[in-house]
């Protein structure tokens, strides 16, 4: 990657600039579930789900599952009116084309006047952009947003702990808790619409819902091609900074090396050796798994303990790393991976931390 694309990077994750969306045909033939959790993300959380909006649109059905935990901002009014105004996917078309750089605008006015006769009515919008589709017709996107009033008894417990006890692994046990939740309320879901229309979930996607931004068009393509490819979860090149990869913590290579604790740059010039660099475990903000695989290996999150008892290959690299805590994504991947799961980052696939804030 040459100087003048790392600047890039670091304008798009910074938010001076977005990169462009112009073709998600690719991605029609694709039922969607997508989790997240928030608390107190009402700065960056518009943004975020403009963009989710226009890539759920893309599919032929998107299911979001949206747990927001008791903030303290206007995060959880934005999250409801999400639920009860969910976007119009015609709107969300018309707007993307309206948007579109002029460059790209006159380069479709000119295909469209080469391919039809002078004399062809069209729309104002088939004038415009010569009938282009960003993403085809017919998509539908569903929200449900869950929130409770109080917090998770288990999560007041382990807070309970820490205040008495010192006890200091309440956050990594506390997302084990939300994202089990939600896999247990997706995978529900999954069967219910399965009987119901005979189609299958085909990815559930888990998003860091305080995310500055995602590369939804390099997504769109990277993640299709690896699904072809024969890949069960694809992770997103999750950046920070001026560009450098960030979720060092969810991060173990093929060979069995953590990258926690390796400097940025490292770890960014090594994943950029190959277009999908396989790993035992990613995750970047944004990472998508085979659904009726993740459900059949019956693989969930888990607490360290109860992972270093009962998945073989996450006790070796604990034992290797002599470590009693890890993030959550780790036991889940390893899991994955002893069930025969493929796992890579897509490279050229970036989700957007933005400049500060985030701690791992």
């Amino acid at each position: 990657m040459t100087w003048t694309d790392q600047s890039t990077l670091w304008l798009s994750n910074a938010g001076f600039s977005s990169p462009t969306i112009d073709d998600l045909n690719e991605l029609h033939t694709y039922n969607i579930a997508f989790a997240g959790m928030v608390k107190d993300a009402q700065e960056t959380l518009p943004t975020l789900l403009k963009s989710l909006e226009i890539f759920g649109c893309a599919f032929k059905s998107a299911h979001f599952f949206i747990l927001e935990s008791n903030s303290h901002d206007h995060t959880r009014e934005i999250i409801r009116n999400w639920q009860q105004n969910p976007p119009d996917c015609e709107h969300v078309h018309t707007q993307l084309l309206h948007s579109l750089p002029n460059k790209l605008k006159k380069k479709m006015k000119r295909q469209q006047q080469r391919a039809q006769p002078s004399n062809y009515s069209h729309s104002d919008d088939d004038s415009l952009f010569g009938g282009h589709r960003i993403f085809h017709k017919g998509g539908k996107l569903t929200v449900r947003a869950i929130q409770p009033l109080t917090e998770f008894e288990e999560i007041e417990i382990l807070k309970q702990k820490a205040e008495t006890e010192g006890y200091d692994r309440v956050r990594e046990e506390r997302y084990v808790i939300y994202r089990n939740f939600l896999l247990d309320t997706v995978s529900k879901y999954y069967e219910t619409y399965l009987q119901e229309t005979g189609e299958a979930i085909d990815y559930l996607f888990w998003v860091d819902m305080d995310l500055r931004g995602i590369d939804i068009q390099a997504v769109a393509t990277e993640f299709s091609y690896a699904w072809r490819a024969g890949f069960d979860v694809v992770c997103t090149n999750g950046i920070k900074y001026t560009g450098w990869y960030y979720d060092s913590y969810a991060s173990v290579y093929e060979d069995g090396t953590w990258a926690y604790g390796t400097e940025r740059w490292r770890i960014t010039n090594r994943v950029r050796g190959d277009r999908f660099y396989e790993m035992k475990s990613c995750f970047g903000g944004f990472a998508a798994y085979n659904l009726p695989f993740l459900i059949d290996s019956q693989c969930r999150y888990a607490h360290f303990g109860w992972a270093y008892g009962r998945i073989p290959s996450f006790k070796r690299f604990a034992d290797i790393y002599n470590i009693d805590r890890t993030c959550e994504h780790v036991p889940l991947n390893f899991c994955v991976r002893e069930h025969g799961g493929k796992l890579a980052v897509a490279t050229e696939a970036h989700s957007f931390y933005g400049t500060s804030g985030h701690g791992g």
